[in-house]
């Protein structure tokens, strides 16, 4: 059903010797903390915190996104400066560099991996006190949040061709699924006579065009989806095509998974068509969400829904309210 795939390591090559052994002996209890050595440096460290301790106990994806945070912003810096004399202001420094170049919210990412980082050096006796943390967080703005109203997803329905990736497209609406989700439902998943989706698993693109797919993460984001209408014609298009319904439900011509950018292409062509503003894939998934809640669907089911777990998340991002929701609240408004 699925294509397997061995994960590529990030780090060209793995630190040697006694180095890695302490770390990982520390690790695993097997030895007390380690005094940091007078001339390790923050980039020595950064490589065996992220073989030694990411690499082995968070996800692939984390564990990519925490090697290209530090290749990509803090080793330019920091990766000279010797761990056990890093200050506060050369932190400061580094993110500082960024600000011209990424956004406040990117800043904000360096700053917590960097504080993750020392946080860990300190359990580790390596570090006294961890100087990240003495740093000023950047001023982020909250994201513009976007949702098509009723009509503007049908307008976009309207403008979708019958090619795999617009039927992508048309199942993101129909179900607000996140696209990872949507691009690693399997035909299993779908139970046809009850009409509910199950949402168990998502896909991940790995180096060199690999691919695998891996469980969801939390119990929340495990869960029972009802397919409604305009998933059910999507389902009933795709299997009519096919003379035995298995695996990924969407796949190339080549018969391999889809590429998120290729949707996302997929659905700038279709706003284009539709002479509408540029949204995001993530944008349907919070169209569908602000549309139930438009119509009344109580907050605790649109969190079932979606997937989330904090209901905080769903009140903040995804239940849009649109202008015309306003205005009837404050008209139906009477103290009679």
């Amino acid at each position: 059903m699925t294509k397997t795939s061995q994960t590529q390591p990030i780090i060209a090559h793995e630190p040697g010797s006694a180095e890695l052994v302490r770390f990982q002996e520390v690790h695993t209890g097997q030895a007390a903390t380690p005094q940091a050595s007078p001339g390790m440096t923050v980039g020595r460290y950064f490589e065996l915190w992220l073989l030694v301790f990411v690499k082995p106990n968070r996800s692939f994806a984390t564990h990519r996104q925490y090697e290209q945070v530090w290749r990509n912003y803090l080793k330019p810096i920091l990766e000279e400066c010797i761990l056990a004399e890093l200050t506060a202001f050369e932190c400061q420094a580094a993110l500082n560099s960024l600000l011209d170049r990424v956004s406040p919210r990117t800043v904000e990412l360096v700053r917590t991996i960097l504080v993750k980082a020392l946080s860990d050096a300190m359990r580790q006796g390596l570090l006294s006190i961890n100087p990240a943390k003495a740093t000023f967080r950047p001023k982020v703005r909250p994201p513009r949040l976007r949702a098509l109203r009723p009509e503007e997803c049908k307008r976009l329905l309207d403008h979708l061709e019958d090619d795999m990736h617009d039927q992508v497209l048309k199942f993101l609406l129909g179900t607000g699924l996140r696209i990872s989700e949507a691009l690693g439902t399997t035909w299993d998943c779908i139970d046809p006579e009850r009409k509910l989706l199950k949402v168990e698993s998502r896909l991940q693109w790995l180096p060199e065009g690999k691919w695998h797919l891996t469980h969801l993460k939390s119990r929340k984001s495990q869960r029972t989806v009802p397919l409604g209408t305009a998933a059910k014609e999507v389902l009933e298009t795709l299997d009519s095509s096919r003379s035995k319904r298995k695996g990924l439900i969407f796949i190339s011509s080549a018969n391999t998974p889809l590429w998120p950018r290729n949707v996302q292409r997929a659905l700038d062509l279709a706003l284009k068509r539709a002479k509408m503003e540029h949204i995001s894939l993530h944008d349907l998934r919070r169209s569908f969400a602000s549309t139930l809640a438009a119509g009344g669907t109580p907050v605790h089911i649109l969190q079932a829904l979606l997937g989330h777990e904090n209901v905080n998340t769903t009140l903040s991002h995804y239940a849009a309210s649109f202008e015309e929701d306003l205005h009837r609240a404050v008209w139906n408004l009477s103290y009679d």
